[in-house]
């Protein structure tokens, strides 16, 4: 977050429709020319957050404010703000130009110079067109969609469309850009090209963005920061890196990463110890004993070695290979650990020949070990080498 004041701020927000409760009081600081990734599973409450920012839903309570500006009660159309939808939201009867002319039109035109005849002999009218048109021909360079201007919806590929829609956004170089799922409605290749153009567009210029997905892998690699949200809330927010590996939340650790973060529940002894089988791997958690915990594991964060030798600090399981995913360079081998505990890690290609029903080894490095208390919220230790004196095997404190 830069240090000057937020270019959006959202207090409270709260929303609902009779007794469903969609928004539970959202509130969030975005910066100016900051890049956020609104995510969660469908009817967390995401779209309806973005649509009360714009105005087009009112919220129950809060205030959001924009620079600095209290548009709790503002219309839509004064707020200053863009809006890419998911169905792109195009005129279908307007070409590629008329379309993105229609904002500026809106706003620069009076109301004499946009009606119709009467309005083209009106005076100014003509400077003022030829600015619109300038600023829509330079939009559409920088877009590489000039050769698309004079056709109409109908005669574009999705990727195209959405181009348009979002050059009818730039043109309005609005305070603050939404756009609420824009990708969802294009096929795998053209979404991940399209990312890489939206992420480039928001370099170049500099234009604070609010973008709503309910797939992660778009919030991690395009954001600066990530909100996850649940249930009506946001539930972390942080950077996508601090999200992937260091998740306040159990929510937030199931719902990013792929493969999912492998849950494990334990039983803490007496001794404030948790073990996975007869296998101690977590100590210190003398205030949770006779208690159930959740240990999260990412599949990257383990390593199958078939020889059973020790590297470095690691506690060591072993592991039946269930089924092996090729996927090329890589591979996620399924498995069970103790107590039957099926377990996902991401391995090399060199397992592709391994056969089913294999034992193998589970080495799990301690300090990559997540844990969460039973309210789904994080426990947090540092971690040091320690070793159990019935085991003699490396613990985490």
């Amino acid at each position: 977050m830069a240090a000057n004041s937020p270019q959006l701020t959202l207090s409270e927000i709260k929303k609902g429709y009779g007794s469903n409760q969609i928004l539970k009081g959202v509130s969030l600081e975005i910066a100016k020319g900051e890049f956020i990734a609104l995510v969660g599973a469908s009817g967390c409450g995401k779209s309806t957050l973005l649509r009360i920012i714009a105005g087009l839903d009112a919220a129950d309570e809060g205030e959001i404010r924009i620079a600095g500006r209290d548009v709790s009660s503002t219309r839509a159309a004064d707020r200053d703000l863009a809006m890419v939808f998911q169905s792109y939201a195009l005129y279908p009867y307007l070409t590629a130009r008329q379309n993105m002319m229609v904002p500026l039109a809106m706003r620069r035109y009076s109301l004499w110079q946009r009606l119709p005849f009467i309005g083209g002999l009106m005076p100014g009218r003509k400077a003022i067109a030829g600015e619109i048109a300038a600023k829509v021909n330079e939009v559409a360079d920088g877009l590489k969609i000039a050769q698309l201007l004079d056709r109409k919806p109908a005669a574009m590929s999705g990727g195209q469309r959405q181009r348009v829609a979002l050059g009818r956004a730039i043109v309005r170089e609005p305070q603050a850009f939404l756009m609420d799922e824009p990708l969802s409605n294009l096929d795998a290749a053209l979404r991940v090209h399209t990312r890489t153009e939206i992420v480039d567009l928001h370099r170049r210029l500099g234009a604070t963005t609010i973008y709503v997905t309910h797939d992660q892998e778009e919030a991690l690699s395009m954001a600066d920061r990530v909100a996850v949200m649940k249930d009506g809330r946001i539930l972390q927010v942080a950077s996508p890196r601090t999200i992937y590996a260091d998740p306040d939340h159990i929510d937030v650790a199931a719902f990013i990463g792929t493969p999912a973060i492998n849950l494990i529940e334990v039983q803490v002894d007496g001794d404030g110890i948790a073990r996975i089988g007869n296998v101690p791997v977590i100590s210190g958690l003398q205030e949770w004993r006779g208690q159930r915990l959740m240990i999260g594991l990412r599949p990257d964060h383990a390593e199958l070695n078939d020889t059973g030798e020790r590297v470095g600090p690691h506690v060591r399981l072993p592991f039946t290979l269930s089924r092996l995913e090729f996927l090329g360079a890589e591979a996620i081998a399924h498995g069970t650990i103790a107590s039957g505990v099926q377990i996902r890690v991401r391995t090399g290609s060199s397992f592709a020949e391994v056969s089913a029903g294999r034992e193998l080894t589970l080495l799990i490095a301690v300090h990559h070990l997540l844990v969460f208390a039973p309210d789904g919220t994080r426990i947090r230790r540092q971690f040091a080498e320690a070793r159990d004196a019935t085991q003699g095997v490396p613990v985490h404190v």
